[in-house]
């Protein structure tokens, strides 16, 4: 191997290609994580892991080569942060599976590598185990098997993330290599996220974001969708990026243009949305000058291609060098499309392209071996196969290479599509040369023939796809808009939703095509509004959803049409529709409506202030504090030009009405920002004047006349030295309580300000707070008010002062008595104690050691609560303190299940804290010991209890109710994590008994809720544990006593108690089927539960839905197992009767069915547009994977065209 020329990237991750004679190019293979490390042959199992995970974190760790020699890295500073991170890392606080879902390009293993060092800086164990090295290749041996982490599992406490487990599912062989590995994780209760594909997902039972899968579920994993970017992570991605690829006096410049076009709604913002193209847009551009703005995705390939196929562009060492390969690279894209397939080996592309290559001096292997080099194609790590970079660029490609070839070629491919629309391997290709025609007037006639000839054709898949097509074309003409205004008029929700999400992902130079389809299917949305009757819901619904993605497309295209949109949402009274929403329903879909304003706020300000306010008011009225805080946040954000003072005083009436039980302090700061400008010129005399009026106005109420004295109180803080005291004084004189009362959030604004150096007006407050505390006991005066030490006491509580401001607010010596008087300083003692001040720390355990009850011994423990949910450990070690000596148990399991992970130690006090109370004789005490149990193992702190434990704790009848369901509920917590399999539950079993037995004499509420648990738990064991018998006869008689069970808990489903016992019955009992050999069980399961669900409840409620998918793997079973006429059956008789299973089943039959079957084509027409949605989804996920069909024709036609002598 030739020596690394550039030492600067690490050799072990550099592949050499002998690109071209004399030549040596190092191609970094960046995006998924491909490598196959060896590990070391010595040391432990966990060792020996340790050293593959940290080989795929320092491979993980490089993004891009950047120009120079150089490398862009993820640790020093190109990581994005990811919304969905936080989730991610709060499912791996507990024993659980999870699959992180997205395409390539979206940054799944970059988030890998993120979470990967945030819990190695916690403290924990976390091993990023790439996928290959469970893949060997030929003669070369898997680096790791799942022995060997089966076994680093049970070494030591570990997280286990497994990046693009998708190489391993494509191969029956590797697939049981999955379940191994995941069974092993499962055992050793490890917390596990695994990364795939959409399409190779499929072999997965994932159940969908939302769905309960609880933690460790025997074969189902939570699945989370990895989307593009938000606007957040957007922003964050330009900056990000520009530091990373550009010189420091580029950046700017590179920022701002890419900022403006998400401003403007340039084409480049949409570019700017996916991860891939994102990053791609810089490696092409930088650093020698800006990104174009005008460049959409098609057009980025379209760089792409110039810059790495018609030559190679690849910085100063590669400048515009290197051959043309364009008629290279289309040859192996025909190759490929050709064949339905999305790789190849070397060899066959080589000779496959070489009779297509013309006249071209470049041997073919060498062809194939530069466009490896440039990045063109990709080799998946352990094998000997070709692909293009991404999915999308192949179908760039492929749709180039037909054009070429002419129309015979684009004949046979719109032929194809035509018969089989849902192949969308072939389909997407043909929507991208309709792209390319259209875009270069290249085949425009043919092309535009077939897409208006599909726009009036009544087949479903066909019109998707046609709609998508004719949704992403700039300039339609006459013929195909009038085609599609037909189609839009009747055609399915599903595709009009599909038209509008593409609508605005295109340059549009005119609104006027735009503004008329959207126009067509505003009314659309509005005449089936109107036309539905009150019990017409689904109709309802369905004008609701068209018309929110009609406002969802108009808010991408404010920016670049502000003018055309407003006019658009006045004339049609868009925003009054959104406005008579319920204040909840507005915030849904992301605050459509802000989303819609903003935009255009930059260009109309006056115009949309006044409907902000409009939204403002409406939210104030309903007490939305949330509503209502996002409003005054965009204006915050957008404080150019400054609010008018109409809207500023409507802002202002609102504020004095709002009523909510709320925390609304970040409303009021937001409150405070927008009114500091209003406010800034008065002087000292007027801000004491108007801080008084509000003190004592009546017609405020409590929101809004905080927020107002907060905004006084901000303002006061410019006040001199000399003008602080005039201010204050008059203010501390008050005795009145009410105006006392108010006085406090004076007060707390200006002890807890943190400036450096403290402004006038605090410095003079905390001399007078040190000197009033001083002071200290202090009675209540006969008038009931309160003396000025209390009042500062409640100052500095109520603002929740804590650290440095509060030390200085305090007294150079304060006794111990003191701080656990009522009357002296208890209010503040949990904060200054954890402060650091040492006589609070000592009266804070001796306060908390204490039996005694009080509401002010209540008090302090809800600071300690709020600050060890915050974080802070100290809180947590003063709680457990408390716990030990009071036997109260009630604050520290509160905390637990919200705090951060416990130190060692603290789980050393918690495990003996939890024991003693269960060992107790009274009963009460087991309750609280019970409990406490839950939340240690829910927690990770406690091992999960053994079955037999759980009985010894006193699982009897005559426990009580209490102390039964503080058990009963443990057990369900097991249950539903999987944590007893191979266990012996036959004790457990035998004590729940009783009380099943006892669910027919129900006398009080507490007895049901007893009842209706240990029926759940029972029906969880027998679904998950209880040995089945061998005989298939008798294990269906098992199964139908089972489920005789569930169906005898529906009794009471007229209350929301009850509806919940059963749905809980009904998803305890989903994992049978999964134990049952048998399909045609299987099946008999699977429609008789929808049968009954149906006859229960025929209208498809929330629950029916929940219920339905926690039966999606023993569908997905079912349809791989049974026969295809049995499926068929299955099918049939669920479309009749559950929409969520049918939707389920049809998804799993389009996703392993190869082709799929005629007869489920021929069900399109029973299928509800949500069922249909899916299955043309779960299709075009498939498409990713190649198609079940061949085109050799199309190779003929090129072989053809490069033959023929007129060419």
């Amino acid at each position: 191997m030739p020596e690394n020329p550039n030492p600067r990237l690490p050799a072990q991750y550099v592949q050499w290609i002998e690109a071209l004679p004399g030549s040596q190019i190092n191609v970094l293979q960046h995006g998924d994580m491909h490598v196959n490390p060896e590990a070391p042959s010595a040391g432990s199992p966990f060792e020996r892991l340790q050293a593959v995970s940290d080989n795929a974190v320092a491979y993980c760790d490089i993004v891009a080569p950047r120009d120079g020699g150089s490398v862009v890295r993820l640790a020093e500073g190109a990581y994005v942060r990811r919304t969905v991170e936080e989730r991610l890392l709060r499912r791996l606080d507990s024993p659980s599976l999870t699959a992180l879902v997205g395409e390539a390009g979206y940054g799944k293993s970059v988030l890998m590598w993120r979470l990967h060092q945030r819990l190695r800086a916690a403290g924990r164990n976390p091993l990023l185990i790439p996928a290959t090295s469970l893949l060997g290749d030929g003669d070369m041996e898997a680096t790791l098997s799942v022995e060997m982490i089966a076994a680093a599992l049970q070494e030591r406490p570990t997280i286990l993330l497994v990046d693009t487990l998708d190489l391993l599912l494509h191969e029956q062989a590797a697939q049981e290599r999955v379940a191994r590995l995941l069974a092993a994780a499962a055992e050793a209760r490890t917390p596990t996220l695994v990364t795939s594909r959409p399409v190779e997902a499929r072999t997965l039972t994932l159940h969908e974001d939302g769905a309960d899968a609880g933690g460790l579920p025997g074969g189902a994993i939570r699945k989370i969708t990895l989307s593009d970017y938000d606007p957040r992570e957007r922003t964050e991605a330009i900056v990000t990026y520009a530091a990373q690829f550009y010189p420091e006096d580029g950046r700017a410049e590179v920022v701002e243009r890419l900022q403006n076009a998400n401003v403007r709604g340039l084409p480049l913002q949409e570019v700017c949305r996916n991860p891939l193209a994102l990053r791609l847009l810089f490696e092409l551009y930088a650093p020698d000058e800006p990104p174009e703005t005008d460049v959409d995705t098609i057009g980025l390939y379209d760089q792409y291609w110039q810059r790495r196929v018609v030559s190679d562009t690849r910085g100063p060492g590669t400048a515009g060098s290197g051959p043309d390969l364009t008629a290279h690279a289309h040859g192996v894209a025909l190759a490929l499309l050709s064949k339905g397939s999305i790789e190849s080996t070397g060899t066959d592309l080589a000779e496959q392209i070489r009779p297509l290559s013309g006249g071209s001096a470049l041997p073919a292997d060498k062809a194939v071996g530069a466009l490896h080099a440039r990045g063109v194609l990709t080799m998946p790590p352990s094998s000997r196969r070709l692909r293009f970079f991404h999915q999308t660029l192949f179908e760039h490609a492929a749709a180039r290479a037909v054009a070429a070839v002419g129309e015979p070629a684009a004949r046979v491919l719109f032929d194809c599509v035509r018969r089989e629309p849902h192949d969308l391997f072939y389909g997407e290709v043909a929507a991208q040369l309709m792209l390319l025609a259209k875009r270069r007037l290249v085949l425009d006639g043919p092309a535009t023939a077939t897409l208006v000839e599909w726009l009036s054709d009544q087949e479903r898949g066909l019109l998707a796809l046609a709609m998508r097509t004719y949704a992403r074309i700039t300039d339609p003409g006459h013929e195909l808009r009038e085609a599609a205004a037909r189609a839009l008029q009747s055609c399915e929700r599903d595709v009009a939703i599909d038209h509008l999400t593409l609508l605005p992902s295109v340059n549009h130079g005119s609104f006027d095509r735009i503004g008329a389809e959207l126009g067509l299917l505003w009314r659309r949305a509005e005449k089936l509004q109107e036309e539905a009757g009150i019990q017409d819901r689904v109709t309802r619904r369905e004008g609701r959803a068209i018309a929110l993605n009609v406002l969802e497309a108009l808010s991408r295209l404010a920016a670049a049409h502000p003018d055309q949109v407003l006019r658009f949402l006045q004339e049609r009274e868009c925003l009054s529709w959104l406005k008579n929403m319920p204040s909840g329903d507005m915030r849904n879909h992301k605050s459509l409506y802000l989303r819609v304003l903003e935009p255009l706020y930059a260009y109309a300000p006056r115009r949309c202030a006044s409907a902000l306010v409009d939204f403002f008011e409406s939210f104030a009225a309903d007490g939305s504090v949330g509503g209502a805080a996002e409003i005054l946040d965009l204006f915050d954000r957008h404080p150019t030009p400054p609010l008018a003072e109409a809207e500023m005083m409507r802002i202002m009436r609102a504020m004095r009405v709002f009523r909510s039980d709320q925390d609304a302090t970040a409303l009021e700061m937001l409150y405070v920002r927008l009114r500091e400008p209003w406010l800034a010129d008065l002087s000292a005399t007027e801000l004491l004047e108007r801080t008084q009026t509000m003190l004592g106005a009546k017609e405020w109420e409590t929101v809004g006349r905080r927020a107002e004295l907060r905004a006084l109180s901000r303002s006061a803080l410019t006040l001199t030295a000399g003008e602080a005291g005039a201010y204050l004084e008059p203010l501390l004189r008050t005795r009145n309580r009410t105006r006392q009362e108010h006085l406090l959030t004076v007060l707390g604004t200006v002890l807890q300000e943190a400036g450096e150096p403290p402004a006038p007006l605090t410095e003079y407050a905390r001399k007078q707070c040190r000197r009033q505390l001083a002071r200290l006991p202090a009675k209540r005066r006969a008038d009931k008010g309160r003396p000025l030490p209390l009042l500062f006491v409640n100052a500095l509580y109520g603002a929740r002062t804590s650290g440095p401001a509060l030390l200085a607010a305090l007294p150079e010596v304060t006794s111990e008595e003191l701080w656990s008087d009522p009357d002296g300083l208890i209010g503040i003692l949990a904060a200054a104690a954890l402060a650091g001040h040492e006589t609070a720390a000592a009266s804070l355990r001796q306060l908390l050691t204490s039996r005694r009850r009080s509401n002010v011994h209540v008090a302090v423990l809800g600071r300690l609560r709020e600050a060890a949910v915050a974080g802070s450990a100290e809180s947590v070690d003063y709680l457990i303190l408390h716990a030990e000596a009071t036997g109260d148990l009630t604050a520290i399991r509160e905390v637990l299940s919200k705090a951060p992970e416990s130190p060692v130690g603290v789980r050393e006090r918690l495990h003996r804290l939890r024991a003693s109370f269960v060992a107790a004789k009274n009963k009460d005490v087991v309750t609280q010991g019970a409990k406490l149990w839950r939340t240690l193992v829910d927690q990770r702190v406690e091992p999960y209890p053994t079955p037999s434990e759980i009985v010894g704790a006193g699982l009897t009848r005559s426990a009580g109710h209490s102390l039964s369901m503080a058990l009963l509920q443990l057990a369900d917590s097991c249950l539903r994590r999987d944590v007893w399999t191979g266990q012996d539950v036959s004790v457990l079993v035998q004590a729940l008994g009783p009380y099943v037995e006892a669910d027919l004499d129900r006398r009080t509420d507490k007895a049901a809720t007893v009842s209706a648990t240990a029926r759940t738990v029972l029906i969880g064991l027998h679904a998950r544990h209880t040995p089945l018998p061998a005989d298939p006869v008798r294990q269906r008689a098992f199964a139908t006593d089972i489920m005789e069970l569930v169906y005898t808990s529906a009794t009471d489903l007229e209350t929301q108690q009850g509806l919940a016992a059963f749905t809980r019955c009904v998803v305890a009992a989903a994992p049978l089927p999964n134990r049952i050999a048998d399909p045609t069980t299987t099946i008999e399961l699977v429609t008789t539960v929808a049968r009954r669900l149906h006859e229960l409840q025929p209208q498809s409620t929330r629950w029916r839905r929940n219920a339905a998918q926690s039966w999606h793997t023993a569908i997905a079973k079912a349809v791989i197992s049974a026969p295809a006429d049995e499926v068929r059956r299955m099918i049939q008789e669920l479309l009749g009767s559950d929409e969520q299973m049918a939707r389920l089943a049809v998804a799993v039959c389009v996703d392993h069915m190869r082709p799929i079957p005629d007869w489920l084509k021929e069900m399109e027409p029973l299928m509800t547009p949500e069922i249909h949605k899916r299955m043309r989804g779960v299709m075009s996920r498939n498409a990713r994977d190649g198609s079940p069909r061949k085109l050799p024709a199309l190779y003929e036609k090129a072989i053809a065209a490069a033959s023929s002598p007129d060419l």
